[in-house]
This record gives structure tokens, C-alpha cells and sequence, in this order.
């Protein structure tokens, strides 16, 4: 039995020795030998995890993904059994995004080492991923239970907890991290991101101020990710030229889409008046109509304008700016070598753009022109809001289009509005977007109230009957969404809510993009019925003549 067990140590450090041939191969440039070598080594000892991670990279690094796909999955077809390989496959699993094939792996790993910290780590933070925040928070409590002084499973209970929207729980998770590993610069990006998103600005900079100092040389993606939530914070609490400097880290971090590469092309704010620039849109809609507030300044500097949009406000867009070229936006890019002919000297994303034309805040209109919406689906809009009496027509919405538990923290429901929809000085009209018909339907079963919709509008496809609609109105009330942003940029009047010191508020207490809109700044754990009746008694006032007040 003992020269069995020295046969498997033997061939076990024959095949280390053979790895770091393959690894000097690797270096040496010889790399389909290095491949070939690191297979050998694979198929004599199919769980010698360092050999396989070598090949899925190698095959990666060729763009040969399908390949490294069929080589994970013919490894992992095997029944090996021990805890370290199929932690290892998935890991693997995970970074192709296979979260599904990767959860099950992670768990046979976890039947053999219930108590293994690294392990409840990972998979916590796999089921975090996937939306799973309780089994996520209790498989990293019992991590910390098997040791207390994991920096890394407080960290990641900290993210797990700020994504359910607990922060005073994940404060003080993310503290705990600190005080054991003071050194980690992913806990202090976490805990920055926390405080930007909970309004607090100048300790987000702190924090990440901090990180970017702990980051080593070769931690690009972190570096990207700083510099991306600093340029946030900056902006939040009024800094403009230095967070418009940082705000192209957007796009290196992962964080605003799409990415469209354009090597030497971008604009960097030099003279236009001899160039075409082509400007694409980027993120949501709501971020196509803020940025859009600076295609006023951008006609007027350019030999010509291109506008890439999206392709539900194409027309609005052409009607705005009669002499620039609108088509819908595209993911073509000369960096992917899919553009075809150049059709411009220059090019930026739209946030890259007010970048460059809104470094300060008189660089912002207090009278600006606005988006112009269809004539005759505005006199169709007026046709019918006349039908419905002379009251004023306040266009209503209560919630983002996107729901999960932090921006849920920020808005509200229809019930929380009962003494505004109950005033009979008004008629309620709908812009909520995504899809609202069970909500308006309980709100006139059970609550008695009516928001009228206009009929046969699609508030989520058919923007220009939205735009129209929006036009019509005497005002809006809403949360800062979609609807009240399309609002702004049409120069409706309105009343909205939106978390303090919001970045795009850029350290003002109303937004600069919007002038007709007033701002209702609000705070984690907000008072909605307070929140409400103040609206509900500043919206009396302003549609009477008075001045809106908002204050408390």
C-alpha cells in the first residue's frame, strides 16, 4: 500500500514538473505547444485544476470561446468528486456567465466542505448575482460564523445587504470589513458607492478617494471602477469640471452601455465649425433626453450634426433639429471594424458631449428651447383632455419603470396619493410607464380614484403620442424617471421627487437640464405622506398662480 501511494505522489509531481514546462512554453511565445502540453497534462488527471484554467484562458485569449465552453463542459461531465475541481469549474462557469451550471457545482462543493469559508463566500456571492440576497446573506453569515475575521465575507455581505436596500446594515458590515483589512480597496469602492447612492457625497469621495490610493498598478478594472463612482461623486456634490473629467471611466468600468469604440476620433471639445460630428446615445431613454438638452448648443457649433437615438423618438428628434442628420443608434463602431465609410470628422456619446459643453453651471439655459413634439398628436391630445372638462390636467407617474429594492426606496404608490387624486380641482392623467393596467385597475376598484388614459396610447412604445400627450398638459408630478425627464426636455411644467444630491442634480437643488421642473429632494426612509402633502399643496398653489414651495 505505501509504494502505491508514492507511485501517485510520483506521477502527481511528474505532472507538476510537466506544467511548468507548459508554463515556460506559455512565456517563450510557443503556444500551441503550451496547449498541447497543458491537454496532456488534463487528460492524465482530469481534475489538475491549474492545467484546465490555463487552457480555458488560452482558448479565450484566441477568441475561441465556444471551444473553451466545450472544453468546461467535457471536464465537467466527468464525476470527479472532489470539492477543490468543482470549485474550480465553478469559477470557470461563472466568469462565461453560466450562473446556473455554476450555482450547481458550487453546491456539490458545499456538500462535501459545508463549512468552508472561501467557498459560502463565493457561492454568496453567486446568489447575490442571481437575485437570491436571503440564502446569499445567510450563507455569508455562516460564513463569518466559521471565522469571524473574514474581511472578504463582511465585504461581500455589505454589497448583499446594500442591494436589498438595508444601508444602515450594510454600513455597518462594510465597517466591520475596514476594521479587519483596512488595506482592501474593494471595500472601500463598496462603501463609497453606498454612501453616493444613500446622498452622501462628500464621504463617497473619501472612501474612494482612499481606494484609488490602495489600488496596485495593475488593477486596471478596479482602478476603472473608482474613477467611475468618483466622477458620480463629484458630480453629486457639485464639482463639475473634475467629475465630467473622470466621467469617460463610465464606459472602462463596464458601467454605461454601449460601448463603441472609436480610436482617435472622439471629441474633445476643439472647434467644430468646419466638422460633422456624429453623437450616439448611450444608457436609457431617460439619459437620450437629458443629454439631448445640449444638441441646441451643438447645431449651432457644427458644420453638421449627426444624432444617433433611440428609435422611438427618431422623428421628434429630426422635427427638433430640422438640419441634422437623426437615425436610430446602432452598436457599429470602427473600433469593432463594422462602421463601414466614415460619415464624420468627430465623434462622442452623449454624456462625453455635456462633458464638454456643460463644465459649468452657466453654461445651462435659464430659458432654453425645447424638444417640439408632433402638432397634430398634440391637437388630438388637446381634443381629448378637453373632453374630459376644464380642470387643470396634471400628468401623474409614482414609480420607475425598473423595479428592484433600492429604487423602490425612492418611490411610491398610488395609495400613498389619495388626497391628491381625490381633489377634485384636478384631472389625473397617466404617463407611468411599463405596463401600470394592474395598478390603475386597483386604483379605481379599491380605492375609488380615476387616472384617466388616454385612449389607445402606449405610454412605453409610442413616445411621440407621449411627447404629444406631455405637451398638453398644464403640469406633471412624478418621481425622477423616464416620464418626468421626457417632461423636462419638453418644457412641461412640473413638481418631481429624486434622491438628494442625485448626481444629475449636479450639487443644485433643482435639476440645471430641466428649468420648468422643481425638485423634491428626498432621503432613504423618506416620509411619503408627508412627501405627498406637499406636493399635493405646492401643486394647488402653482396652478392657482402662487409660487411652489417645497420646503418642509
Amino acid at each position: 500500500m505505501a509504494s502505491l501511494n508514492s507511485r501517485k505522489r510520483v506521477d502527481r509531481d511528474a505532472l507538476d514538473r510537466k506544467f511548468q514546462q507548459g508554463l515556460r512554453l506559455e512565456e517563450a511565445g510557443r503556444l500551441d505547444e503550451a496547449e498541447s502540453r497543458f491537454r496532456k497534462i488534463l487528460r492524465a488527471d482530469p481534475t489538475h485544476t491549474q492545467a484546465l484554467t490555463k487552457i480555458i484562458a488560452m482558448l479565450q485569449a484566441a477568441d475561441r470561446t465556444a471551444d473553451a465552453l466545450g472544453e468546461l463542459d467535457e471536464v465537467a461531465r466527468a464525476e470527479h468528486g472532489t470539492a477543490t475541481h468543482y470549485m474550480t469549474l465553478a469559477r470557470l462557469y461563472s466568469d462565461f456567465n453560466n450562473l446556473e451550471r455554476a450555482e450547481a457545482l458550487y453546491e456539490e462543493a458545499l456538500r462535501l466542505l459545508p463549512d468552508h469559508e472561501p467557498l459560502l463566500v463565493n457561492l454568496g456571492n453567486l446568489l447575490a448575482r442571481r437575485g437570491e440576497r436571503q440564502r446569499a446573506a445567510d450563507l455569508l453569515a455562516h460564513a463569518i460564523e466559521v471565522n469571524p475575521g473574514s474581511g472578504l465575507a463582511y465585504n461581500s455581505l455589505g454589497r448583499v445587504l446594500a442591494e436589498a436596500g438595508m444601508f444602515e446594515e450594510a454600513y455597518a458590515a462594510y465597517q466591520q470589513a475596514i476594521g479587519i483589512a483596512p488595506m482592501a480597496p474593494e471595500t472601500h469602492i463598496n462603501l463609497g458607492s453606498l454612501y453616493l447612492v444613500s446622498c452622501k457625497p462628500a464621504l463617497a469621495i473619501q472612501e474612494l478617494r482612499t481606494a484609488l490610493n490602495l489600488i496596485l498598478p495593475h488593477q486596471d478594472n478596479l482602478r476603472d471602477a473608482i474613477c467611475w463612482n468618483l466622477a458620480l461623486a463629484l458630480l453629486a456634490a457639485g464639482h463639475l469640471e473634475q467629475g465630467w473629467d473622470l466621467y469617460g471611466f463610465g464606459f472602462a468600468s463596464g458601467e454605461r452601455k454601449p460601448l463603441r469604440p472609436f480610436p482617435d476620433l472622439i471629441w474633445e471639445g476643439e472647434d467644430l465649425s468646419d466638422k460633422t460630428i456624429m453623437v450616439w446615445r448611450e444608457q436609457g431613454l431617460g439619459d437620450d433626453f437629458r443629454f439631448s438638452t445640449c444638441y441646441h448648443d451643438l447645431v449651432g457649433m457644427a458644420k453638421h450634426v449627426i444624432i444617433e437615438c433611440d428609435p422611438r423618438i427618431v422623428a421628434m428628434y429630426k422635427r427638433t433639429w430640422p438640419t441634422a442628420t437623426v437615425r436610430p443608434s446602432t452598436n457599429l463602431a470602427t473600433g469593432f471594424d463594422n462602421y463601414g465609410e466614415l460619415d464624420f470628422d468627430v465623434t462622442a456619446p452623449t454624456g462625453i458631449m455635456a462633458a464638454q459643453l456643460r463644465r459649468r453651471l452657466d453654461q445651462f439655459s435659464a430659458d432654453p428651447s425645447y424638444l417640439v413634439a408632433c402638432p397634430e398628436r398634440r391637437a388630438a391630445s388637446r381634443q381629448w383632455l378637453d373632453s374630459l372638462g376644464r380642470k387643470p390636467k396634471i400628468g401623474f407617474a409614482w414609480r420607475s419603470g425598473i423595479k428592484d429594492p433600492v429604487r423602490e426606496i425612492w418611490t411610491t404608490a398610488i395609495a400613498d396619493w389619495l388626497p391628491l387624486l381625490r381633489d377634485e380641482a384636478f384631472d389625473i392623467i397617466n404617463l407611468q410607464y411599463a405596463d401600470p393596467r394592474e395598478e390603475l385597475d386597483m386604483a379605481a376598484r379599491d380605492l375609488g380614484v380615476t387616472i384617466h388614459e388616454m385612449p389607445g396610447l402606449d405610454t412605453h412604445a409610442d413616445l411621440e403620442g407621449v411627447g404629444a400627450l406631455t405637451s398638453e398638459l398644464d403640469f406633471i408630478i412624478a418621481p425622477w424617471n423616464a416620464a418626468s425627464e421626457f417632461a423636462g426636455a419638453l418644457g412641461t411644467k412640473g413638481i418631481i421627487y429624486a434622491p438628494a444630491a442625485h448626481p444629475n442634480l449636479l450639487g443644485q437643488p433643482d435639476f440645471p437640464w430641466y428649468p420648468t421642473l422643481k425638485v423634491m429632494q428626498i432621503q432613504p426612509g423618506f416620509d411619503r405622506a408627508d412627501l405627498c402633502a406637499r406636493i399635493h399643496a405646492a401643486t394647488r398653489a402653482q396652478l392657482a398662480g402662487a409660487p411652489a414651495t417645497l420646503s418642509a
